[in-house]
């Protein structure tokens, strides 16, 4: 009797063991990895290119001569490129918010016939222009749409051939604008935008007979590229 209560344990016994051999511990979730696909949070910097068309407008202070001369009508178009840095960054709701800071060297000018003087040319050219903008955008993965605004700055030139020579200004006026940045990989993309500034009204030649008040605005079509970090 007391061989079959042993052996009786011992069954039982084994079977407990296998039965704890035979659970297996769940297998767990797989961690999940918030971070966005595509985060767009980083500073960059790049290079940029682009066409500007303008339109300026303007007449002689003096009412002899916007009289004689009538009100002035300047088409300045042209090229620029230049540098751009700035910085991104991107919420937990795919809101990027961020600025753009760029300076260009352009080309852009005009010339129409000095109508006061009979002969001649009287002359436009902008040869450095300027932002500093606030950018806000929404990121789709590797697409960013977004819209801008800020200030603007532009070195221009008025000249006259008949006088031999000219008056140089720095305009500061704003910028509004919409894009679209795409990214490449995570340290390239590349962008598109359009904008238009208003430089708002300058005064040539001030203090003089023949002064002149321009009022300037334009359109730009630019495009870049981005490195990221």
């Amino acid at each position: 009797m007391k061989r079959i209560l042993i052996s009786a344990a011992a069954v039982l016994l084994s079977g407990a063991v296998y039965a704890a051999d035979a659970i297996v511990a769940p297998d767990l979730p797989p961690v999940v990895d918030l971070k966005p696909a595509f985060d767009w949070t980083g500073g960059f910097v790049g290079l940029h290119g682009g066409y500007s068309w303008a339109d300026a407008t303007a007449g002689y202070d003096d009412p002899l001569y916007a009289a004689l001369g009538g009100p002035l009508s300047m088409d300045p178009s042209g090229g620029f490129g230049g540098i751009q840095a700035g910085y991104n960054y991107q919420a937990s709701n795919n809101l990027v918010v961020g600025f753009d800071a760029s300076l260009s060297y352009a080309d852009i000018s005009d010339s129409i016939p000095d109508v006061l003087a009979g002969s001649g040319t009287i002359e436009s050219n902008t040869d450095f222009v300027g932002t500093l903008r606030a950018r806000t955008g929404y990121a789709a993965g590797q697409f960013l749409p977004f819209v801008s605004g800020g200030l603007a700055f532009a070195r221009s030139e008025a000249y006259s051939t008949d006088l031999g020579r000219g008056d140089t200004k720095t305009q500061v006026g704003w910028t509004a604008g919409a894009g679209l940045e795409v990214g490449i990989n995570e340290r390239w993309s590349v962008v598109g935008e359009y904008m238009y500034t208003d430089l708002g009204e300058e005064t040539w030649f001030e203090g003089e007979a023949f002064s002149s008040t321009s009022d300037t605005t334009s359109n730009a079509a630019r495009f870049g590229v981005n490195m990221r970090f």
